[in-house]
């Protein structure tokens, strides 16, 4: 994956450096604000963008533990971890293996800037650039031989992907028998084009735009062996969590962005997939 994409890594560390300075928080990630240069700028959570970081992070926090609690998991693969430190900051087994792969500036830039801190896990990184799809599968399949029960979560990444692109992903999972979870991200066409309009100035500095938002939503995983389990409605969840802005704008932004693309606004959220049997 191209450099550029991985600076958005930055932004989300501020977003939720901001949310763990709230008193009332929604999680607490200690080390996000060492991410951000210069310190994180002044952010509202009550911004859109904010919010849906903010749901997303508490969705992927929700499926990872209950999945390790509830299936006995024993590898989690988080492909373009980019700045995230839940192998730090969640209350995680000491024996699970967390593998880490992004590239290799992203990650040793995160080494170096969490030295010493003593991750909760057996933690480990593999720099790659997940674009080189046949250094990848070769990756997929020597941590698959390798596990035995293995989520594999891809947080916000897909978006950036063309659609032949996570095919290609989709498939090489499923290749795996020990993948038996996958959690990820996923936008529907109208947010994908509302949040390509209204972040222009952000997306334009980290050279990428948003791609991947299939007009079938979750369903679309199921032609690649991958059912979907479990959900969380973003626009739901920021009215739940209480935040980005009210309710009745929330809707009406969605509204209109699914108006504007002349698409469905269809499902924007987080999903987990379980292999099909």
């Amino acid at each position: 994956m191209s450099q550029s994409i991985s600076k958005t890594a930055a932004w989300i560390a501020a977003f939720r450096a901001a949310e763990s300075e709230r008193p009332d928080r929604l999680f607490n990630d200690p080390h996000a604000h060492l991410f951000v240069p210069y310190g994180h700028p002044a952010l509202s959570l009550d911004d859109f963008g904010a919010g849906l970081v903010v749901q997303r992070t508490v969705a992927f926090d929700d499926f990872i533990l209950q999945t390790i609690a509830d299936e006995g998991l024993d590898l989690v693969l988080n492909l373009a971890a980019g700045y995230d430190t839940r192998a730090y900051r969640l209350p995680l087994p000491a024996s699970l293996r967390w593998v880490e792969v992004d590239l290799e500036g992203v990650l040793a830039r995160k080494r170096a800037t969490l030295a010493g801190v003593v991750p909760r896990c057996d933690l480990s990184f593999v720099g790659l650039d997940l674009s080189r799809e046949t250094e990848r599968d070769a990756l997929l399949e020597r941590f698959g031989r390798d596990a035995r029960r293995a989520m594999v979560v891809t947080e916000g990444f897909l978006q950036y992907l063309e659609e032949s692109q996570v095919a290609s992903l989709a498939n090489a999972l499923f290749r795996q028998p020990s993948f038996l979870f996958w959690a990820t991200g996923l936008m529907s066409p109208g947010t994908r084009d509302g949040m390509n309009a209204n972040a222009r100035a952000q997306l334009d500095a980290a050279g990428t735009s948003n791609r991947f938002a299939p007009e079938r939503g979750s369903d679309w995983f199921r032609d690649f062996g991958w059912d979907p389990v479990s959900s969380r409605v973003a626009v739901d969840e920021m009215v739940r969590l209480g935040r980005g802005p009210d309710e009745q704008t929330l809707r009406e932004l969605v509204r209109r962005a699914a108006e504007e693309s002349g698409g469905p606004s269809g499902f924007d959220g987080t999903v987990l997939l379980r292999r099909h049997t």
